[in-house]
This record gives structure tokens, C-alpha cells and sequence, in this order.
């Protein structure tokens, strides 16, 4: 097993060699997620789910370990640190929403992902409010 890796923690470390989990320096930690919004019924705010599994063939990950927390960034004063890969968030009529995801592995390794949440027009790549996941 290979220990190459300088971990910022000496018990992340520790705990991640006692479960058999590399400290590759070269492994790599992802970042990504998908959404899923839709408007309430008057239009002044709107729900969104996120998912960090999401899509399928890309999910959030920490390559020679596992996630210990993921830490969301709603860009509207709100945040969330949690253990679940799922989150939902309500926002309020307004500008459009940059969301940020930060994996944090038990390795040391951290990975981030920001992306739009259009509630007009929409930007090309954009999680659009539809109530379908992008």
C-alpha cells in the first residue's frame, strides 16, 4: 500500500490506511451533480433538488477512499454541510443562482463544482427550472 501522500490530518490519515484506503497522491477526488427545479405555484420561489450521483457515468467521488462530507454553497447566504449525497434547497425569485458543491474526502482530498441555476431566459449548460434533472 502506498503511503505517499502528505495528509493535512494525521487521524485522516490513520483512519483511511485502517480501512484500507490509499493515500495515492495522484488519486483524484470529483466533483458533480445534477438538479432537478420547479416553480411554486405563484412563481415567487422555487425548489431545488441536487444529486451528487448524478449523472451516472460522472458521480462525486474520492478516488482510493470515500466522502466524508459533501458542503453546499446556495450563493444566497445559505449553506449546508452534510453526509447525504442529496439536497434540496429553496430559492426566492431573483437572479440567477450559482451552486457550489465541495466534496471533502477522508483522504485530505477536496474537489468543488460549481454550476448555474437559470430561473429566466436560462444559460446554455444551466440547470433550468422545468422540474427535469440536468
Amino acid at each position: 500500500m502506498k503511503t505517499t501522500a502528505t495528509c493535512a490530518m494525521l487521524w485522516t490519515c490513520g483512519l483511511a490506511l485502517a480501512l484500507g484506503a490509499s493515500t495515492d497522491a495522484h488519486a483524484a477526488a470529483t466533483a458533480n451533480f445534477q438538479g432537478a427545479c420547479i416553480w411554486n405555484a405563484a412563481h415567487t420561489q422555487y425548489l431545488c433538488n441536487f444529486d451528487t450521483a448524478r449523472p451516472a457515468s460522472s458521480p462525486s467521488n474520492c478516488s482510493g477512499s470515500f466522502v466524508w462530507k459533501y458542503q453546499w454553497d446556495f450563493d444566497d447566504g445559505s449553506t449546508l454541510l452534510t453526509g447525504n449525497p442529496l439536497a434540496s434547497h429553496t430559492f426566492l425569485d431573483g437572479p440567477e443562482r450559482v451552486v457550489t458543491l465541495k466534496v471533502i474526502c477522508w483522504s485530505g482530498e477536496i474537489a468543488t463544482r460549481s454550476r448555474h441555476v437559470c430561473n429566466r431566459v436560462g444559460t446554455p449548460g444551466c440547470i433550468k427550472i422545468d422540474g427535469r434533472w440536468y
